[in-house]
């Protein structure tokens, strides 16, 4: 006589346990480094990656008042997405090539 193995009733729940054990090791594995780079500035430790964001949002407000001067910031569409994604594109780059990560 052979015996059935019994199906899950949520074969979903399966694939959702995988992920959920296997995904946050994964994201956590980053953090083991010695931390996240970062420099002192009067005594405490600031945070590299909030620095690329400080710079990249003063590139995008630098783009936008040279575009207003050139009477072309009054051409583009959506202002906010743009100047946000020149923000973020710029803070990346910077965090690309200053610290390689």
């Amino acid at each position: 006589m052979t015996e059935t193995i019994p199906r899950c009733p949520h074969p979903g729940r399966a694939a959702v346990a995988k992920v959920v054990t296997i995904v946050p090791p994964a994201l956590l594995a980053g953090c083991a480094q010695g931390g996240a780079p970062s420099f002192i500035i009067a005594g405490s430790y600031f945070p590299a990656w909030m620095a690329c964001a400080f710079a990249g949002i003063f590139v995008a407000l630098l783009l936008r008042i040279v575009l207003a001067r050139l009477r072309i910031d009054a051409a583009i569409a959506y202002r906010l997405s743009f100047y946000s994604a020149v923000a973020v594109l710029v803070g990346a780059a910077i965090w690309l090539v200053g610290f390689g990560v």
